[in-house]
């Protein structure tokens, strides 16, 4: 839209408009396709998992330390082409509007806990340092718990990843008025300043980050960001690098159960 101005007054509007329903049909068919080609790729990697499982327990018949490290590499490898088919089902469920959601009263601690939890193991070889605070009046609210363990299962275990040995993570929740806030802090590498315009973009990647860990698919940042704001919430960053970056998120306290949202099945 330009105005079109005679002696400093504008006296009428151009307007040039195009037709985009081809480009929406192009973008809604590559996101069926993708959808679609991820669904059918979990049956079969599923079954390579099993079947590598069964192997390394020598229930195929006994095997030696050498096919044990083959075996090893087989399902770290198939481990990580689940959970890229995952990540992609998961996206192409957020574009297209079919992700289910089965929202349960659930706590913010008790998920952070558990998440912590798992990356224990990590933690302890890298020697880190995890503060926790919460406020003692943190409510209970209704949210998807299954999608609820996403957003800090990618928040905590991408400060685990790129914090180097020694280094601190910190995690702070509390609410105010009708919302929850949360942080999640890291004294890791941090994000370079140009590329920050760019971190929820799908399959972006920080160059840094890629150095760190070749393994990442550039998703998960952008799955969190739409699943908190399609609940009225939000997501946001500061990072220096070589300092460390923290997230901050806010998520609308949901006193009443909301209705179950039907589509494809929940985000896994």
């Amino acid at each position: 839209m330009s105005p079109v101005v005679e002696n400093g007054k504008a006296i009428f509007f151009t307007v040039i408009a195009g037709d985009i329903t081809k480009r929406k049909e192009i973008d809604l068919a590559k996101t069926e396709f993708v959808s679609l080609a991820s669904h059918q790729l979990r049956t079969p990697l599923s079954a390579i998992r099993w079947y590598t499982e069964m192997l390394k327990k020598g229930m195929g018949g006994s095997i030696t330390d050498t096919q044990k490290s083959y075996l090893d590499e087989v399902y770290n490898a198939n481990l990580r082409m689940i959970d890229l088919v995952n990540s992609l089902l998961n996206v192409s469920r957020i574009d297209m509007g079919t992700v289910q959601s089965e929202p349960e009263r659930i706590c913010i601690p008790p998920v952070v806990k558990n998440v912590l939890g798992e990356l224990a193991p990590r933690i302890a070889e890298k020697k880190l340092t995890v503060r926790e605070t919460y406020a003692p009046d943190m409510p209970e609210h209704w949210f998807d718990p299954q999608q609820m363990r996403m957003i800090f299962q990618n928040l905590l275990s991408n400060a685990v990843k790129y914090t180097p040995e020694g280094g601190i993570i910190k995690v702070v929740a509390h609410p105010e008025g009708e919302n929850i806030f949360f942080s999640i802090s890291d004294s890791g590498i941090g994000i370079p300043k140009e590329q920050q315009p760019q971190i929820f973009n799908k399959l972006f990647r920080a160059d840094n980050a890629r150095e760190v860990d070749t393994t990442g698919t550039g998703l998960g940042l952008y799955i969190i960001k739409s699943i908190i704001e399609k609940t009225g919430g939000s997501l946001r960053f500061e990072s220096e690098i070589g300092k460390g970056t923290t997230f901050y998120g806010i998520l609308p306290i949901q006193r009443e159960r909301p209705a179950v949202t039907t589509g494809s099945k929940p985000l896994v």
